[in-house]
């Protein structure tokens, strides 16, 4: 029998988190989390990563487990938590590779990732484009955390990334039957609710957050605070822009982000649902189920 996959997707602020925990619940699931920025620790409240409350009821994969300074991209989680088991690898090596590559990439630019990396290992010589050609067959040229993470493979386990994926047992999401579910909302609800979350984030000690972060030495451009509001918010804490200021710009960042997700979702193929401005979690889960069984 083949195994049952449920997506739920949806623009940032559509209320997917408590909805996927009730319907979890009900299919005795758990969930894995594809959030570029609820994977990083410390981001809790600015990512409205799921609280200590839901993930107790349910299993959770892929929330606040990697270092905000640490890259993170969809490459890194097709390889991640049982969607690709790498073999070990000594987290030195790794490190040491994955900086010479980085190094590399801020003095020649991406260009040289692909056509000559002898200076760091002679094997390379030829770049990534000889070393996986599968791999780098896939990738756009300018993807440069898939290009590295290629060349990471090759120089941890010695064989093309595409090789280990081969010899992986498919299971359990290659051949699953998926559900997609995408839930909307009216445009100007949707905007409604992220100017409210982002006045409950801060609220919650958002600038607090960020304080911490800055305190631990986690710098404004570190791949986890790429994400919408670390910026402004590390210019508030430097006394550049007043609270009023910082929530505006963070909310006009989170609307057109939303914007931007509305846009991509256009062509999704998933089953639609509308949401209604009474619709909470438990009205959504119940119509997500509802796809789920049909």
């Amino acid at each position: 029998m083949r195994p049952r996959v449920l997506i739920i997707a949806g623009p940032t602020g559509v209320g997917k988190s408590e909805a996927a925990v009730l319907s979890a619940e009900e299919l005795d699931g758990e969930i894995i989390s594809a959030d570029s920025r609820q994977v990083y620790r410390g981001l809790e409240i600015g990512t409205a990563a799921p609280g200590r409350e839901l993930l107790q009821r349910v299993p959770h994969h892929l929330v606040s487990t990697r270092d905000p300074r640490q890259s993170w991209s969809a490459g890194d989680l097709a390889l991640t938590d049982g969607l690709f088991e790498e073999p070990p690898a000594d987290p030195g090596e790794r490190e040491r590779v994955r900086a010479g590559l980085e190094a590399r990439l801020r003095e020649e630019g991406v260009e040289a990732l692909w056509t000559d990396l002898a200076a760091l290992d002679p094997a390379w010589a030829e770049g990534l484009a000889a070393l996986d050609p599968a791999w780098a067959e896939g990738i756009p040229a300018t993807d440069t955390q898939r290009v590295i993470r290629g060349l990471e493979i090759h120089a941890l386990h010695g064989v093309p990334l595409t090789e280990l994926q081969q010899n992986q047992e498919c299971e359990p999401f290659c051949d699953a039957d998926w559900t997609q579910v995408l839930l909307e909302r009216d445009r100007d609800l949707l905007y409604r609710r992220l100017n409210e979350r982002v006045t409950a984030l801060f609220d919650e000690g958002w600038p607090e957050e960020a304080y911490r972060l800055r305190s631990d030495g986690v710098p404004v451009d570190a791949p986890g605070l790429t994400g919408l509001g670390y910026d402004l918010l590390y210019r508030h804490l430097d006394g550049e822009l007043s609270r009023e200021e910082t929530i505006e710009g963070i909310r006009k960042e989170h609307r057109n982000y939303a914007k931007r997700q509305l846009t991509w979702f256009r062509n999704f193929d998933a089953h639609r649902v509308r949401l209604g401005p009474d619709d909470g979690p438990e009205q959504t889960a119940a119509r997500i189920l509802t796809c789920w069984r049909n």
